[in-house]
C-alpha cells in the first residue's frame, strides 16, 4: 500500500493546526470569563468591606440625634 500523497498530508497538518488554535482560543476565552467573574466578585467584596468600614458604628458613641424642627415651619418651600 503506497499511503497518502503529499497534499493529503499537508491538509491533515493544516486541519490539526486549525483545531489546535481553536482549542487554545476557547481556553483563553474561558480564562478571561473566569477572570472577569472573579474580578467582579473581588471588587464587590472590597466594596462591601469599605462600606462596612464607613458605616461601622462604635458601640460607645452616642446615638445620632434628630435635627429639631420648629413647629409651624413649612418644609415644602
Amino acid at each position: 500500500m503506497a499511503g497518502r500523497g503529499r497534499s493529503s498530508f499537508t491538509k491533515r497538518q493544516k486541519e490539526h493546526t486549525r483545531q489546535e488554535k481553536r482549542r487554545e482560543k476557547e481556553e483563553r476565552k474561558t480564562q478571561r470569563a473566569t477572570a472577569k467573574v472573579d474580578g467582579v466578585a473581588d471588587d464587590m467584596t472590597d466594596l462591601g468591606e469599605s462600606q462596612a468600614a464607613l458605616f461601622a458604628l462604635d458601640e460607645d458613641a452616642p446615638a445620632p440625634r434628630a435635627i429639631p424642627v420648629e413647629p409651624g415651619a413649612d418644609e415644602s418651600k
